[in-house]
């Protein structure tokens, strides 16, 4: 049954409650470090650490700083690709949400979202990988709106990725087949967005973390590919992915590690290296502060 609760997008007060408990321990201290000096400078990281410091410190002047920001990222300027306009849909619906019980937020912003909703349920011929950041979108835009059946649908598409695409060794043939030299960073782009999705879903009470066909979840998928972090020359899908561009595409792609290890609720050994190589994880499209939102304590495994 969805429940709609406007609070972080991905994360609610408990997860925030835990990070404040214990600021000084790790992962969470480098990212409280990250969070009080970092200074963005344009204005949609700014706007979405406006939301941050609102959410996580109380900072009300935060807030309002955000709420003024919004309504010049609610403008339609074109974006060169259809990820970047899924991309920017969910980074403005996580600075809506962050404040979205702020005196300051206009909520005639959401408008917006209606014209995002038209123009994502207009959009044809999108690839694999772009279908399941539009299922991701759905999903945001349905918690925004207050839709459940926007939310429903892009929830549709997650289970149909484990009832019929992932082979029970983890990996999706429609994502790492073709030997383009793309295979790798399209698998951590899937596992960003079912990661993502199942985070969002998850918050307004539709649990498709714990959501399984044939002993499979997505944390089959999400394991797949740690083990060619460090041993790329053995990816089987593609040749040529040297240690370096694993290093990059994991730096750059591996924030769905945090809440995937906060599932597992284990110590994961793959997770804890990779983790350890790339905290503080900030990607402002793909979920925002996530070691803050989503670490674990060291010592609760």
């Amino acid at each position: 049954m969805i429940e709609f609760q406007h609070y972080g997008l991905y994360f609610g007060r408990n997860q925030i409650k835990e990070a404040q408990k214990h600021a000084k321990r790790a992962p969470f201290k480098v990212a409280w470090e990250l969070l009080q000096t970092k200074t963005p400078l344009d204005l949609l990281t700014s706007t979405h650490w406006h939301g941050l410091r609102y959410r996580f410190e109380g900072d009300r002047d935060a807030g309002e700083q955000a709420a003024l920001n919004l309504p010049q990222l609610l403008v339609d300027e074109g974006s060169p690709s259809l990820f970047d306009a899924l991309r920017y849909t969910l980074i403005v619906a996580q600075c809506v949400e962050l404040i979205r019980d702020h005196p300051s937020l206009q909520m005639d912003a959401l408008r917006w979202f209606e014209w995002r909703a038209n123009q994502i349920a207009a959009l044809e011929n999108a690839s694999y990988v772009e279908r399941l950041w539009i299922a991701l979108a759905q999903v945001v835009i349905g918690v925004v709106l207050e839709r459940e059946a926007s939310i429903q649908a892009g929830a549709a598409v997650y289970r149909g990725v484990l009832e019929q695409d992932i082979r029970p060794a983890g990996f999706i043939p429609a994502v790492v087949d073709g030997k383009d030299g793309g295979s790798l960073h399209r698998f951590l782009l899937t596992a960003q967005a079912l990661t993502l999705i199942a985070e969002a879903a998850g918050q307004v009470g539709l649990n498709l973390w714990g959501y399984q066909h044939r002993g499979m979840t997505i944390i089959t998928a999400g394991l797949y590919p740690l083990y060619y972090r460090y041993y790329p020359e053995q990816w089987p899908w593609d040749e040529g992915i040297t240690l370096e561009d694993s290093e990059r595409l994991f730096r750059d792609y591996g924030s769905y590690l945090e809440p995937l290890n906060r599932q597992i609720g284990r110590y994961t050994k793959a997770i804890d290296l990779i983790l350890s190589e790339i905290r503080p994880v900030y990607t402002l499209w793909g979920g925002g502060l996530l070691t803050l939102s989503h670490g674990v304590r060291t010592g609760w495994f």
